[in-house]
């Protein structure tokens, strides 16, 4: 089995033209000690925090579009911000909302259940729109 997956990756280096060079001796112990020790890496509780920072950040972006184009009252603002986020938040750390949650925020009937104490029939094609711009900032957002 081994040598099967050694071959299969030996073609797929050459078919990208990438070469490699294996690590042998004390530089292949290196490597293991430093990527066992987790220094630089990110472990999966603090990749949840960074999402639901990541999460905020877009809710807050959502709804400045929104505003941009509707009146919003700030408690109405803030509760919307709040129920994009915590959608986000499943979205991005939940695997088995991810699906749920795409729908969700991709479908009229979706966002209306998710913004509609927040947002008028009217307004909910504008949060649509707003995510259909994308949920990364555009040139002139932050």
């Amino acid at each position: 089995m081994l040598l099967k997956k050694s071959k299969i990756i030996k073609t797929v280096l050459e078919q990208k033209q990438i070469s490699v060079n294996e690590l042998t001796g004390s530089a292949r112990q290196h490597a293991l000690k430093d990527f066992r020790s987790g220094s630089d890496w990110y472990r999966s509780e603090a990749v949840d925090r960074l999402s639901e920072a990541e999460a905020g950040i877009i809710a807050a972006r959502l709804v400045r579009r929104v505003q941009a184009k509707t009146t919003l009252t700030g408690d109405k603002a803030e509760g919307l911000q709040r129920s994009i986020a915590d959608a986000l938040i499943k979205r991005f750390t939940d695997d088995k909302t991810k699906q749920d949650q795409n729908a969700l925020l991709k479908s009229k009937d979706g966002l209306q259940q998710a913004a509609g104490p927040f947002l008028d029939k009217d307004q909910i094609p504008i949060l649509k729109d707003a995510i259909a711009i994308g949920l990364r900032p555009l040139p002139n957002e932050k």
